[in-house]
């Protein structure tokens, strides 16, 4: 089966070769497919078997041994991402400065860089929570884990700053 122009993902190429598992695979198609046309893409669960068998080698019998549906798939696929960005973040914010009020700045300062970068196609969590707005929902807990992280990372740092300064009203 030819890959569809309008799924065919670009980006990949060395990383897929370098993924661990099958399941990261499966997950990286998945987040090339759901960053760039978002969650709720019309593409049915077999058809994107097809499409991950066409892209890498993945046979479809794997894609349906490990994810029982799309939503499964997407839960994984933010899983990864959450992963991916955590070590990305802490890892640039932690080398930019070892001050923590300068971390704090340089949180942002990273953040904007990211978002600014060619390709970006805007925050997959906050596009999950929207997509699949019942809080009770798999794919919209995996999207609020993912921004509680932020929130108590960003506390982290401020709690290291009041640390060293508690005189200090910011």
């Amino acid at each position: 089966m030819r890959t569809p122009d309008r799924f065919r993902i670009r980006p990949l190429g060395e990383a897929v070769r370098l993924a661990h598992s099958h399941v990261d695979v499966c997950a990286q198609i998945g987040a090339a497919f759901f960053f760039a046309s978002g969650f709720e893409l019309r593409i049915e669960f077999d058809e994107f078997g097809s499409l991950t068998i066409a892209e890498a080698g993945v046979a479809r019998m794997t894609v349906y041994k490990n994810f029982g549906s799309k939503e499964d798939l997407i839960v994984a696929t933010l899983r990864r991402e959450d992963k991916i960005f955590r070590q990305w973040l802490t890892s640039t914010v932690e080398a930019l400065s070892t001050r923590p009020a300068d971390r704090i700045r340089g949180l942002f300062s990273a953040l904007h860089q990211r978002f600014s970068e060619e390709g970006y196609y805007g925050c997959a969590f906050i596009r999950a929570s929207i997509e699949f707005p019942d809080p009770r929902h798999p794919v919209h807990r995996a999207a609020r884990e993912h921004k509680e992280m932020i929130r108590s990372y960003l506390r982290g740092l401020a709690a290291e700053v009041w640390r060293q300064k508690p005189d200090c009203p910011c």
